[in-house]
């Protein structure tokens, strides 16, 4: 049945999915044959992340039906171009662990910016991660990369969708709500944005000073170069100087968002939905 289904004749597939209130089971039957021949590609992902020491990749090997159906009415795309039929994530302590992962990643699979999906620097609906497509044997997997803060976000805001409707995670559905993602995101925005900082302020000192101790001892540079570079250095040292105290009570703050996650789920939940958003 794998073996029959040609690109053509998998977007007529999804043009049915999309258009048809009623889903036949022939094509329920071949959109599940459709699912399994991503089946094989997914094991390596998963494979190749599980054997990386300390990494424990959560996976979904194939789509929901209805994710499926949903995501081709809710966009313009063919069901050949769907991306995330099957994929996994990895949730790290900071965006600095996010940062090094990424890297690691387009390393272990050799890709290029094209197989990134930044949503740090272009969020969806408030949505951050960063998301990276693997292709094996021409079948595309998603890897998911998300700090434990965007992580609580995406918790959260499946819990909301949950209880007030599925369209609010995709920026459609009661103001208020929208709203207190929309705020919430900003804010990891903001503490994520003074990690990320802190990271780069390191890594540079520790780069420069490998630098020094290669291509400025040389005799390849000059003087006023070499004297122009430890001066940047000591100005960058002043920055961070100065900025040190935000880095310290960067922690403290991640722990607050945190609670604050779980205290507004529970509120809610407590309160039904005509009380709150008449």
């Amino acid at each position: 049945m794998q073996a029959l289904l040609s690109n053509s004749q998998v977007d007529k597939l999804g043009e049915r999915l999309k258009n048809n209130a009623q889903i036949t089971e022939t094509d329920l039957r071949m959109l599940d044959a459709y699912r399994q021949t991503f089946s094989k590609a997914y094991e390596f992902v998963m494979k190749s992340i599980s054997n990386v020491p300390h990494l424990k990749p959560s996976g979904r090997d194939a789509k929901s039906t209805m994710a499926i159906i949903d995501k081709l009415r809710r966009e313009s795309i063919r069901l050949t171009q769907i991306q995330d039929i099957a994929g996994c994530r990895v949730v790290v302590k900071d965006i600095e662990a996010q940062e090094k992962l990424v890297q690691f990643l387009c390393y272990m699979f050799q890709l290029t910016s094209e197989n990134i999906k930044d949503r740090r620097i272009y969020p969806s609906h408030g949505y951050r991660a960063v998301h990276l497509i693997v292709f094996v044997d021409g079948k595309s997997i998603e890897i998911q990369v998300r700090t434990e803060l965007q992580h609580q976000w995406a918790v959260f805001s499946e819990k909301v969708s949950d209880d007030f409707g599925s369209n609010i995670k995709y920026g459609n559905g009661i103001p208020s709500l929208l709203n207190i993602l929309n705020i919430y995101s900003s804010g990891i925005n903001q503490v994520e944005s003074i990690e990320l900082e802190k990271f780069m302020f390191t890594n540079f000192r520790k780069v420069s000073a490998d630098f020094i101790k290669t291509v400025l001892c040389t005799e390849q540079l000059t003087d006023e170069i070499r004297n122009a570079h430890i001066e940047f250095i000591k100005i960058i040292d002043e920055i961070k100087s100065h900025r040190s105290g935000v880095f310290q009570k960067i922690d403290e703050v991640k722990i607050k968002l945190s609670k604050i996650f779980e205290e507004t789920s529970l509120k809610l939940k407590e309160v039904k939905k005509n009380d709150l958003f008449d």
